[in-house]
């Protein structure tokens, strides 16, 4: 969540909410390295319609895997430039406190 806010505020784009929607997590592998589990978070956001591009550039070329799963602007008519944008990314994570034992042969 950190890196989320970290990118946003590097490309002027305001987080108003931030949360992950744990209900809704879903394991997707475990091996030797750890449990990975997808989690969609929820994102409330403001910012200029190019700030907000830049901002999604910067996610997808960080080391957060994620998928957009959906997306919502709507003008601000108290600041045409301050556009609102309500996202849902779904990051994929590893929890390295849970692994698989490796069978040996």
């Amino acid at each position: 969540l950190e890196s989320i806010s970290k990118i946003a505020i590097e490309n002027g784009v305001k987080i108003d909410q931030l949360m992950p929607q744990k209900s809704e997590q879903e394991s997707l592998n475990v091996t030797p390295e750890g449990s990975y589990f997808a989690l969609p978070i929820a994102i409330q956001a403001r910012g200029g319609y190019h700030m907000f591009g830049r901002f999604l550039s910067k996610l997808e070329d960080s080391n957060i895997y994620f998928s957009l799963k959906s997306l919502n602007a709507q003008t601000n008519l108290a600041e045409p430039a301050v556009h609102k944008f309500s996202l849902v990314v779904r990051v994929v994570l590893i929890d390295k406190t849970v692994t698989k034992a490796v069978k040996k042969p």
